[in-house]
């Protein structure tokens, strides 16, 4: 009796195992830890700087830029694999000379297909930025001198594998580490798992008795 039940739960396994596992893989940094998980273009230098944040609001390291870029500066160091919806959500602050002035200082944050853009806007699709009139944007980054909260969701499908890329956009004004990231978060949509068919109801019942009939004899 043990050995069919076995036999049934295997089955079982085999048949829910695909849906219960299927998960696309995520991505999160709070800068506490260096830039371990981000590298430059082409996999080289970059302009990417770690320093406290500048506000002492209590949020420890954040992330800066001590130099102008443009297509891409930091990337990360893994492409983000999803086939499915992504929400990416994180906090940004601009701020010149420490004061509270508006401007567009650039900070911008898009995703790469590769880690060597060809050109601009090519291979990278920038979804948050400084300059609301920047074609795709979904998001525009306020530079108050302020800490501001972000999130937007993109159609995973579509990207395919990818990086995360930020950037301080040479086109922009204002001045190097004028332009902070923190709490960085790409959360993947859920596969969901779908409803038990007919046949999967019966094996369900099946097991059920069969444990039933076991435990009276």
């Amino acid at each position: 009796m043990k050995s069919r039940i076995q036999k049934s739960l295997a089955v079982m396994l085999t048949i829910l195992g695909p849906a219960l596992t299927s998960q696309a893989s995520g991505f999160a940094e709070d800068f506490e830890s260096g830039l371990s998980q981000w590298t430059g273009k082409s996999g080289g230098s970059h302009n990417g700087l770690i320093i406290a944040d500048p506000l002492s609001s209590g949020r420890g390291n954040v992330l800066t830029f001590d130099d102008f870029g443009s297509g891409g500066d930091l990337f990360t160091a893994l492409k983000i694999s999803n086939t499915n919806s992504i929400t990416i959500s994180f906090d940004y602050l601009g701020l010149a000379d420490h004061l509270s002035v508006p401007g567009d200082f650039g900070g911008f944050l898009g995703l790469a297909k590769s880690l060597n853009p060809k050109t601009e806007g090519q291979d990278i699709f920038w979804y948050a930025g400084t300059i609301d009139s920047y074609p795709s944007l979904l998001t525009t980054l306020v530079d108050d001198g302020q800490w501001h909260s972000y999130q937007f969701t993109v159609d995973g499908a579509v990207l395919g594998a990818f990086r995360l890329t930020l950037e301080d956009f040479a086109g922009s004004g204002g001045s190097r580490c004028d332009v902070y990231f923190d709490n960085i978060c790409v959360i993947p949509t859920p596969t969901q798992v779908p409803e038990p068919s007919t046949a999967m109801l019966g094996l369900m019942s099946g097991l059920a008795t069969l444990v039933m009939f076991r435990r009276r004899r």
